[in-house]
């Protein structure tokens, strides 16, 4: 196929993927967690979050396999893929331990980067603060924050977070903004986005704002993950068709663009061609 532009290049690709015949057992178990807008499995929004849409491609793109969604902690999910179960996890953060048990496919998409969620009526204390720093606020009161289970932020996040336990970890986003609107806890790590939309769903409107802080990284991208077997191999190879065939179009940008405010769509803007597409 030398010679070939991109774009036809990557629709060969794809047709000889897709060709292949369909054997026992090829069935994808899509392991997703509720994280609201990424993936909503309820209300009015039900299945139009950014993951849900893509999960939604690569299921109509991909029907050489059987398809199956299933509700999961992120915990859960890790473990079957750990158990070489035919499971397979869009939103993964691809890190050195996960390398060891599974595959990645190309970037799936583009994430703005978690930043720190405090009760808006305890805004003057952080601000008092200066330049917010995770680290100072982790050595200094560890109890007081919350953070999700087995989740991966960012290679900096992450060695502070080893380095100062925070005093509770969550398994699921709810629980998270639960605790901090109770004033159990005083701040969480988290997507703007997810945060803001879990307050509002639980009548809690505005009350909650994030703030940047010193080690916050400028985005991050996430992946489809599965398990570090033959049948992995395949599945990753089949998703990476697809990918590459869709991801330049204008369809997919307005997907990882949508339930974003103004900013994020001008930063998702400006690191799409350069960041996202070449990312490997």
């Amino acid at each position: 196929m030398a010679g070939l532009p991109t774009r036809l290049l990557c629709a060969a690709l794809l047709l000889a993927v897709s060709a292949a015949p369909a054997r026992a057992g090829d069935k994808i178990s899509w392991g997703w967690a509720d994280s609201a807008p990424f993936m909503i499995p309820e209300g009015p929004d039900r299945d139009q979050g950014i993951y849900d849409q893509i999960r939604a491609l690569l299921k109509k793109r991909l029907p050489q396999y059987e398809h199956e969604e299933v509700a999961a902690p992120i915990p859960r999910i890790l473990k079957e893929i750990k158990a070489e179960s035919h499971w397979c996890w869009l939103a993964a953060r691809k890190t050195p331990e996960r390398e060891a048990f599974a595959y990645f496919s190309l970037p799936a998409a583009l994430v703005m980067p978690p930043r720190i969620i405090i009760r808006k009526d305890h805004r003057k204390a952080y601000e008092g603060m200066g330049e917010l720093s995770l680290k100072t606020l982790l050595e200094q009161h560890p109890e007081r924050a919350s953070f999700m289970r087995e989740r991966s932020y960012s290679p900096e996040v992450d060695a502070l977070l080893l380095q100062n336990p925070p005093g509770h970890l969550h398994s699921t986003r709810h629980v998270a903004v639960q605790l901090i609107l109770a004033e159990r806890i005083d701040y969480l790590l988290e997507y703007p986005a997810m945060a803001f939309y879990l307050a509002k769903r639980s009548g809690h409107e505005g009350a909650l704002m994030a703030l940047p802080f010193k080690e916050m990284s400028s985005h991050s991208l996430d992946r489809v993950m599965c398990p570090k077997t033959e049948w992995g191999r395949q599945v990753i190879a089949a998703v990476d068709a697809v990918l590459l065939a869709e991801r330049p179009t204008p369809a997919y940008r307005r997907m990882l663009e949508s339930w974003h405010d103004d900013e994020g769509v001008q930063r998702i803007r400006q690191l799409y061609d350069t960041t996202f597409l070449n990312g490997r």
